[in-house]
This record gives C-alpha cells, structure tokens and sequence, in this order.
C-alpha cells in the first residue's frame, strides 16, 4: 500500500526553521497585518524600492513564513512576501479560493497595505506577481488557475513538491483537476509565463502523486524527464529535470517525509529560478 502521513509533514510546517537555520540567512523586516488573517505581509529591510513604484510580489501558499523569508533572502529576491497558511490539507486551501474575488482581493488589500507605509510611494503598484506553493497549498493555487482571469494575474508560479490529484478510471490524475496545471505549462513553453515544477518521490494512499501528476504533464506538452546528477541547495539532490521555454522541472528521489520537507525547508534553490526582481547586492 502506497502510505504518506500528510497530516504529520502539516503539523510539522513549525518545526522547519531550526532545521534550516545554519544553511540560510535570517531575513529580517517588518511585518503586517492583513484583513484576511490566513495571510502575512513581509517587507523585507533588504528591500530596495524601485524609483518607478513598480513592486514584486511573492504569494506562498503552505510554509511556515520565517522559512519562505529567509529562502526568498538566500535567492536574493527583491520582493514583499505574502505567505498564506491554513490548517489542514489542500481543501483547507480549495475551499476559501473557490471564491474568484479572494485572489484579487487578497492582491489589492495588499497593496493597500503598502501605499500606506511611508516608504512606499501612492502609485505602488504590482510588477509581476510571483505564486509558489508547497504541499497542500496547492489547492489554493489549482482554484485560482481554474478562474477565468486567474492565470493572468500570476506571472510565474512555483510548485514545490505541491500539486497532488484523485485517480480517475484509466488509473491517471484526473483530468479536470490537471488541466489548469497543463494549460499554464503550455503557456511557459511559449514563453509567456514562467512556471517550475518540483516532485519527490513520496509515496500516497488513494491519490495520485507529485511524481504521477507531472508525468501526466508532460506527456501532454510531449516532453520527457532526462537523468542528472545534481547537488542543491542543503539536502536537495536532483536525478531528473526537464525543460523547454520557461516550463522547468526537478525530480529528487525522496521517498519520505524528510524529503518532502526538504522541498519547503530549501525553496531558495527554486525560488532563484523565478524571474522576480534581484538585489543587487
């Protein structure tokens, strides 16, 4: 029988800071509060504002937010932050994010919230926004690619080992929920948004895997995994990519829960690969 404890690795999200802490910088800044309690804007003391008042944006869905800061630190990302948990699994994620309006709500409250810092100047507005989700985020960002604007609001998205699907009939991830996936993939092969894409290989009870739903993926966009031998940021080891245009994937050969972690608790690594604002320094 295929297993995973999900429930372990959610109630673990806290404990990730410690077990990161030697490889990363401490990213420091203020924080704020949004009206959606799930979310948590970060303003980085590393983040330079642009003369032009246009601002990259990072969305994570599903980290423990000193870890996404302090990786988005390591990467060097000239960005605010927006991490955003719930408690439970992917439909603790879905079911808020069914509402079309949360999204853009949650990207205008945002910005709200930062036009009245001194620092940031009334015509703020957004430059690119960047989604990265881990896990059970996944849900949230599924629902949001499912929506008739949503895709245009996110310019590069990031799934850390994060999108998982029910198995239809043939014994493949269900179609619906994969076509939302497989059609922004499309779109970064033609360059028009940026997407990456990291698996384990963990294993599930009754769903289909990381592993299963990008294979499905590719076959649809007729691209193959190739082997490599790389070594990542702390645990991470890569034995599998894949790339064409802006559509990039990363195989690791994690079979347990350390190595599902070590996709959050090491997202630096992924997080270089987005095309968001860099420090300078």
């Amino acid at each position: 029988m295929r297993t995973l404890f999900i429930a372990l690795l959610v109630t673990s999200l806290s404990l990730v800071s410690s077990a990161c802490a030697a490889e990363l910088p401490e990213s420091t800044g203020r924080e704020f509060a949004l009206e959606n309690k799930a979310a948590k804007l970060f303003v980085p003391d590393s983040f330079a504002m642009p003369e032009d008042g246009a601002v990259d944006l990072l969305v994570h869905f599903h980290g423990h937010p000193p870890v996404v800061r302090s990786n988005a630190e390591y990467a060097k990302l000239n960005v605010v932050i927006l991490t955003v948990n719930y408690n439970g699994l992917s439909r603790a994620y879905s079911k808020p994010f069914s509402d079309p309006d949360l999204f853009p709500a949650l990207l205008d409250d945002t910005l709200a919230a930062l036009r009245e810092q001194a620092a940031f100047p009334e015509d703020t507005h957004w430059r690119r926004v960047g989604v990265s989700s881990f896990s059970a985020g996944y849900g949230a960002v599924r629902e949001i690619l499912s929506q008739p604007r949503g895709p245009e609001r996110i310019d590069c998205l990031l799934a850390a080992d994060s999108l998982y699907a029910s198995t239809s009939d043939d014994g493949t991830p269900e179609d619906a929920q994969m076509a939302p996936y497989i059609a922004y993939a499309k779109q970064a092969i033609e360059g028009k948004k940026s997407f990456v894409f990291t698996y384990s290989l963990v294993p599930t009870d009754g769903y289909e895997t990381t592993k299963e739903c990008i294979d499905e993926i590719l076959a649809e966009v007729k691209l193959e995994l190739e082997p490599t031998d790389q070594e990542g940021l702390g645990e991470l080891v890569f034995n599998q990519q894949a790339r064409r245009g802006k559509f990039q994937v990363y195989g690791t050969p994690g079979r347990d829960g350390e190595g599902h972690m070590a996709h959050l608790r090491y997202i630096g690594e992924f997080f270089k690969q987005m095309p968001l604002a860099k420090c300078d320094k």
